[in-house]
């Protein structure tokens, strides 16, 4: 960064990080952010040629913050590896055999740490209100917790009488991941994450909160939202998903998603042309000249 004129370089500066409210920072946090995280940052979208964003919300951040970055904004999302996350009938026929799941069945999952703040409570609920009027659904737990976070799901899942419906299986590595998206009919999450868009890229129709950094994960039919806590609000979705031509609606959409929006390879395409394509457009020395006719994607 110190040294970019000097050395005639580009500068693409790629910003992850979640934001939580100044007034919700601890005292601590709150002076590393505001005497040592918001200085460096704001050098470096100053020197920045452009700046890779991958949610609305930092977005609007940066909008309001930081002077001289809404011209130097790419806005980008997060997306998965087609080579790893993609629709098989056969391994979903194959792993519901193994798994005991019959064909009238409606397997309902989530994946993700056990954790208490992430409100598996919300799901228990939701599922336990429409298990009598469906009593052909199954909740796919994927993840690992502690012995206590398992304990409290599971002692939920008692109390509402649907622990019998309710089935654990550890966190799985990418393939085995694909296999559970693949024999599963929905996805349900409190929050969205990485492991939402890998289910999206197996056709899995979603149902994610209404918040400004996710809701546009379902903006194109392939999925519903809830608000956040609302277990009520999420039974009613649910419902909605338990007619397979709304399932087999949503999982073409979800392809379509994934295919035109989210895969690694449309994203890396979309980088080249907005992104490095464009820095180089702006510059003229030699360097910038030779990236700009060797780039092939």
């Amino acid at each position: 960064v110190f040294y970019k004129r000097s050395l005639g370089y580009r500068l693409i500066y790629e910003i992850e990080f979640s934001l939580t409210p100044t007034h919700l920072l601890r005292n601590k946090e709150y002076h590393e952010y505001y005497f040592v995280k918001k200085p460096i940052i704001k050098y470096f979208v100053k020197k920045a040629d452009k700046l890779n964003i991958c949610t609305d919300e930092v977005c609007e951040f940066f909008y309001k913050h930081m002077s001289g970055s809404k011209e130097k904004i790419n806005r980008m999302t997060l997306g998965a590896d087609p080579d790893f996350f993609y629709e098989d009938y056969d391994e979903r026929r194959d792993l519901r055999i193994s798994m005991g799941i019959a064909d009238d069945e409606v397997l309902i999952t989530t994946s993700g740490k056990i954790e208490p703040h992430k409100r598996y409570d919300v799901f228990i609920k939701s599922i336990s209100s429409i298990k009598n009027e469906y009593p052909r659904i199954k909740f796919l737990i994927i993840g690992s917790g502690t012995e206590s976070a398992i304990k409290d799901v599971l002692d939920m899942a008692q109390k509402e009488s649907i622990k019998d419906n309710i089935i654990l299986k550890p966190f799985a590595k990418k393939e085995e991941l694909r296999k559970l998206y693949n024999a599963s009919d929905i996805g349900v999450w409190t929050r969205a994450t990485i492991t939402t868009l890998e289910a999206i890229g197996c056709g899995l129709p979603v149902i994610i909160p209404n918040i400004q950094s996710t809701k546009h994960l379902v903006e194109d039919g392939n999925g519903l939202l809830y608000e956040y806590g609302d277990s009520s609000q999420l039974a009613d979705r649910l419902k909605y998903y338990m007619l397979q031509e709304n399932r087999i609606k949503a999982r073409e959409k979800a392809l379509n998603a994934f295919r035109n929006k989210y895969s690694y390879l449309t994203l890396a395409k979309q980088l080249v042309n907005n992104v490095y394509m464009s820095v180089l457009k702006n510059g003229s020395t030699a360097n910038d000249l030779s990236l700009r006719n060797n780039i092939k994607l």
